[in-house]
């Protein structure tokens, strides 16, 4: 890759990462293949520096954690109250109270 197209390449990754929410940031940080040029010096550091950041500023790090490693298509129909393609096993006390943070959570 030339210096011109690398300068460009490293400027659109920086928007994309700039205007990314922290829920697509640690997706991404967590479920890129290994070896991701996106997390690799100058970037990787800029990536790790505004993903933290954005932690920092979020109101509930841990809700988002959680609706990235739960996946996106329960969570989604869990907050959107839309029945399942499948049925779903009765959710723990704890699980429970999670799911229902969330849905106050996204109805505001």
């Amino acid at each position: 890759m030339k210096w011109q197209e690398y300068d460009k390449w490293l400027a659109e990754q920086k928007e994309w990462i700039d205007k990314a929410s922290y829920y697509e940031l640690l997706k991404k940080w967590r479920f890129a293949p290994i070896g991701d040029r996106i997390f690799q010096g100058e970037l990787g550091r800029y990536y790790s520096k505004v993903m933290f950041d954005k932690r920092d500023k979020c109101s509930d790090p841990v809700m988002v954690s959680k609706l990235v490693g739960w996946g996106d298509q329960q969570v989604v129909e869990d907050i959107t109250m839309e029945a399942p393609t499948t049925p779903l096993p009765p959710a723990t006390p704890e699980l429970q109270e999670t799911l229902d943070r969330i849905k106050k959570h996204f109805s505001k």
